[in-house]
């Protein structure tokens, strides 16, 4: 059985009715009265029965999403689709869901209430969420920190007047969460990972995390490997990453670690423009 019939026969749940019922045929059912689970009758096992609890909830409300994927669409493995991730969809702009014309729900609200439509990078919104995180104390999700990223792409557009963004969502995920932090502290100086290269000889480690802490820098983490053979002989490779206050104290420990005879190579990811924005 293959997963869309699994789906299609399972989900109706006609197959454990079957079963039940000719358990309870044979005699064959637990004899269960325990008051979690309700009694009921292999006779007539749809018919209404007393819930687990009392019930308190007023309406229930079932929320369908016209046009999205259906659980089996979704379920079933797609070799075609895998191959072209990231391409755009063919003849998207023609596209016809169940609510008619690609656009046809927000197209006419659009042209009657929005002046303007603009356009922000990922990069930009990366930004905007790292913003609300450190200055508001606010989680964001991409979608929900557009609005914070184009303020801050185009500042003086919006400077000198009162502006109002909307935050529209919070679902961000901690591995995604983490990049963030992490990336922000780097493109702002305060977090700096620094190779440096050492003579090979007793101490010179020990000198120069003492070179760093009397910089009032922290060590978050040390590598250091004498035996990668494009290490010249007697000669070490040291990797650090330093906690530090700003740009400016970074580049004040990267110029008295050289100053005391330790080349250094700084690598960070590529900087994006300035977006502190609060």
């Amino acid at each position: 059985m293959n997963r869309r019939d699994f789906l299609r026969f399972g989900g109706t749940g006609l197959g454990g009715i079957a079963l039940t019922v000719l358990l309870a045929e044979q005699g064959l059912l637990a004899q269960d009265k325990s008051p979690i689970r309700p009694q009921w009758s292999a006779q007539g096992p749809s018919a209404p029965r007393p819930p687990h609890f009392a019930a308190k909830a007023k309406n229930v409300l079932v929320i369908f999403c016209s046009g999205a994927l259906s659980h089996l669409d979704v379920w079933d493995y797609k070799p075609e689709l895998i191959k072209r991730h990231g391409q755009p969809l063919p003849d998207s702009k023609d596209l016809v869901t169940f609510q008619g014309a690609n656009g046809a729900l927000t197209q006419l609200i659009i042209e009657e209430l929005v002046d303007d439509v603009v356009s922000v990078s990922d990069a930009r919104i990366e930004a905007a969420i790292g913003v609300y995180l450190e200055v508001g104390k606010l989680v964001a999700e991409g979608a929900g920190a557009a609005g914070l990223a184009a303020i801050l792409d185009d500042p003086g557009r919006f400077r000198g007047r009162n502006v109002v963004t909307i935050l529209s969502g919070a679902n961000l995920d901690l591995h995604l969460l983490t990049q963030v932090v992490m990336r922000r502290l780097t493109r702002s100086g305060r977090l700096v990972h620094l190779v440096l290269q050492l003579p090979d000889r007793p101490g010179t480690l020990a000198a120069v995390t003492a070179l760093v802490a009397a910089h009032g820098a922290n060590v978050v983490s040390v590598a250091h490997d004498r035996f990668r053979p494009e290490l010249a002989l007697r000669a070490a490779e040291l990797e650090l990453t330093v906690d530090t206050r700003d740009a400016a104290h970074r580049d004040e420990l990267v110029a008295a670690v050289e100053a005391a005879g330790y080349p250094v190579l700084r690598t960070e990811p590529g900087a994006v423009a300035p977006a502190e924005g609060g």
